[in-house]
């Protein structure tokens, strides 16, 4: 049986191993404790401790193609284990441009959407009624910082009937009634529209030996729907003549009816049509001493009706 190792007291960290008495030599052992946190070795060139070496950098990083930054915290001296914590979080280029933001959930980026419609009105916007197209230009895909170019054109709603046929007006100085003609326009979206109209209507008439003529023509613009006058009437044609001698004379007027009608946004849309009237006064409601009225016309070849929408 081999001797027993013999320590001399709880300090020692050497082992005698033998007798003390010759010719046996003293050998001397290493005691190394088993405790896991020791990581003591003993090998042929004598003790040996791994040495580690744990390191880290905080903020930015040293190394301009890094993003990541390393924070390490030591232990206590006296902890066992030794545990080193490792944390590691986003550098964030504090640029403009980064729109990197850093959360409780991890990175974020702002996302935006930019959009337009181009083309003719309506449809463009949700109710069609605007007069505005927008073009919405993005950057290219390298751009920094990434700028949107947004533009905008007028577009207004816009239309034009004409030409159309003629009506006879030698009625209407009788009845005292407006005639309809087919001039007409339909104002398509709720807003404020410009109509322009060039009317054209004429009055011819023979005057015998002293007779006289007292005869005027009008026009005006009413909605189709509800009767309803939207521009009052303009003066046309005006035949106011008297003569020694016969006479056969033919006068024409070309109008101008312009004015701004609305349409609401309940009424959705509007027809607008122009109406035309003869009328005479004086004696023989404007043909006198033997006049003759021989025609009075809406001319409906000569006449044009516009409509331009100004606010929505």
């Amino acid at each position: 049986m081999p001797p027993r190792p013999t320590r001399f007291d709880n300090s020692d960290c050497i082992a005698l191993v033998g007798e003390a008495t010759p010719p046996e030599p003293l050998r001397a052992d290493l005691i190394i404790d088993p405790d896991e946190c020791n990581a003591a070795r003993c090998t042929g060139q004598g003790l040996r401790v791994p040495k580690t070496h744990v390191t880290g950098t905080s903020g930015p990083s040293p190394n301009a193609n890094e993003t990541i930054g390393v924070v390490v915290t030591p232990p206590d001296a006296d902890d066992c284990p030794q545990t080193y914590t490792v944390s590691a979080h986003a550098i964030l280029d504090p640029d403009e441009c980064n729109a990197l933001t850093s959360t409780e959930q991890g990175l974020r980026v702002t996302e935006t959407h930019v959009t337009g419609t181009s083309g003719p009105a309506p449809g463009r916007i949700a109710n069609a009624w605007q007069s505005i197209d927008v073009v919405v230009a993005p950057p290219a895909a390298a751009d920094c910082p990434r700028n949107y170019t947004v533009r905008a054109y007028l577009t207004p709603q816009r239309g034009e009937a004409g030409p159309v046929g003629s009506v006879d007006l030698r009625p209407t100085r009788t009845s005292n009634t407006w005639a309809n003609t087919a001039l007409q326009v339909t104002l398509p979206a709720p807003g404020v529209y410009l109509v322009s109209g060039d009317v054209n209507t004429s009055i011819c008439a023979t005057l015998e030996y002293g007779s006289a003529t007292n005869l005027w023509t009008e026009v005006r613009l009413i909605d189709v729907d509800s009767g309803t006058v939207e521009l009052q009437p303009r003066g046309s044609a005006q035949h106011q003549f008297t003569s020694p001698d016969r006479l056969q004379h033919c006068t024409h007027g070309p109008t101008s009816l312009s004015g701004l009608v609305t349409v609401s946004p309940a009424q959705g849309s509007k027809t607008v049509r122009v109406q035309a009237i003869l009328s005479g006064g004086g004696p023989g409601d404007g043909l006198a001493n033997g006049a003759t009225l021989q025609k009075s016309t809406f001319h409906g070849p000569r006449s044009y009706l516009t409509y331009v929408k100004v606010a929505d």
